[in-house]
């Protein structure tokens, strides 16, 4: 999917109705490549008005990757049913495509037979750090935050410690970046945010 700037209500709304017509006249072929074109916000916001069989449709053209960054920006409500209708196997893919703490959010929202069938199918690292996060309440510090992290070492320069910046994923939820030697933290810097003073870029 593309990282284009964010699309109009009204170009938004043209994309919705491409899908609806593409979906009624089952040409699913180019509506894959519809689907890859689009930034996958626009698809979630999409995938929040369409039916279930719509929505069904649109899952089962997105490759795991894909479906994992529109399952994690749909809203719960719609993230509950859209689980409901993946198969197991369809879950364990996906789930193993996202940061721990959105696959946490898939995950809780599952049988306990479902969670543990997936858990078993994903790295034991990454298992791990789901099965923790499980174990916070919704909507504390603890059940959303990411226990990933994005760290520079000591000696970089600070031209190295952008570049490292830079190929992180920007669309992933951290605000430090952590300054280390070996395995001791020394320091932190923010991350751009908003109009808060910006110290990368």
């Amino acid at each position: 999917m593309t990282k284009q700037t964010n699309m109009s209500q009204a170009a938004r709304k043209q994309l919705l109705e491409k899908i609806e017509l593409l979906i009624e006249a089952q040409d699913l072929e180019e509506l894959r490549e519809l689907l890859a074109a689009s930034r996958s916000s626009d698809v979630a916001e999409i995938v929040e008005v369409l039916d279930e069989i719509a929505r069904q449709i649109l899952f089962d053209l997105l490759d795991a990757k894909e479906a994992g960054e529109v399952l994690e920006k749909i809203d719960d409500a719609t993230r509950v049913e859209v689980v409901e209708d993946l198969s197991s196997e369809e879950l364990t893919d996906i789930v193993a495509t996202l940061p721990p703490d959105e696959a946490a959010d898939v995950v809780a929202d599952l049988s306990q037979r479902q969670t543990e069938e997936i858990l078993d199918h994903i790295p034991k690292a990454e298992s791990a750090q789901i099965e923790k996060l499980l174990t916070y309440p919704e909507d504390t510090a603890g059940g959303i935050m990411n226990p990933e992290l994005v760290k520079v070492r000591i000696d970089q320069t600070v031209h190295d410690a952008i570049q490292n910046y830079r190929q992180s994923d920007p669309e992933e939820d951290f605000y430090h970046v952590f300054v280390v030697r070996g395995r001791t933290a020394h320091g932190r810097c923010h991350r751009r945010s908003g109009g808060n003073r910006q110290y990368l870029p």
